[in-house]
């Protein structure tokens, strides 16, 4: 089946109804967020901590998550801009939560030979060959890694902590952000009766499936990421002295979404 005109990947109607609504947004609020998200992750860094290592790695993912969201609202695509926020927000808890609490670093990169290990049993249990993936060598070096570090992890847990994402965050005083970054778009990720009836609407006894640009969830999930990458700015500024102020930011995310309300599908 040939389409009737030039393919485009993306849909321009909702690129100029995007820049409508956020004109303010795109002219004087994103080029100082980039500049400041530039000067604080695209940069060298020298420190001998791991947990400083790895946290710069998970708030280097920040700016990319942005951009996934921004692009996805630019084309109208509300309802998947809002699940790429529950991942954002877990990784900013977890930066956040690192770099405050350097003695778990240990158990968060170990973690991935417990996961590694559970790959290996789960390739036998569905009656696969590991061999055929892996040499004996490295099979054996999965087994006696595993060996090393699961007195450390609970044969039950499902993490790298015991905390689940919630405790975690209240922890970092990031809880009030739970149910908007976490908890709604986690029920638009899995199959759920919420996340269904999100997508339909009933009209006289009859149910059809929502179609056409989900601008209010647009709008919702942009907030969240600029919100996520103003916090992310603001740790590593702090944890790590750049000369970075975040205030004036804080400041203009603030006033432009007070006048966006972003609950309001023709927004700003």
């Amino acid at each position: 089946m040939h389409p009737a005109g030039p393919l485009s990947f993306g849909i321009p109607d909702e690129w100029r109804d995007f820049e409508r609504r956020h004109a303010h947004f795109l002219k004087s609020v994103v080029p100082p967020l980039m500049d400041a998200a530039t000067q604080v992750f695209a940069r060298a860094i020298e420190s001998e901590h791991p947990n400083e290592r790895v946290a710069f790695m998970l708030g280097r993912h920040v700016p990319e998550d942005f951009n996934e969201v921004f692009l996805l609202c630019a084309n109208g695509y509300g309802i998947g801009a809002l699940k790429l926020l529950r991942p954002m927000y877990e990784r900013l808890v977890t930066m956040v939560y690192l770099l405050r609490n350097p003695s778990e670093i240990e158990d968060f990169i170990d973690w991935h030979l417990v996961e590694k290990h559970k790959t290996l049993n789960r390739l036998k249990d569905e009656g696969d060959e590991p061999t055929n993936y892996l040499t004996a060598e490295e099979i054996a070096e999965i087994e006696t890694d595993y060996e090393r570090v699961k007195g450390r992890f609970p044969r039950k847990q499902r993490s790298w902590t015991r905390l689940d994402l919630n405790s975690m965050a209240r922890k970092v005083g990031l809880e009030k952000l739970y149910l908007s970054l976490c908890v709604w778009p986690t029920l638009q990720i899995h199959t759920t009766a919420i996340g269904m009836t999100a997508r339909i609407e009933e009209t006289g006894g009859t149910v059809t499936f929502k179609i056409g640009a989900r601008r209010e969830e647009a709008n919702r999930a942009l907030l969240g990421a600029h919100t996520c990458l103003l916090l992310a700015l603001e740790e590593h500024a702090r944890h790590f002295g750049l000369a970075l102020d975040p205030g004036p930011l804080f400041a203009q995310h603030k006033d432009y979404w007070d006048r966006a309300e972003p609950r309001r599908s023709n927004g700003a």
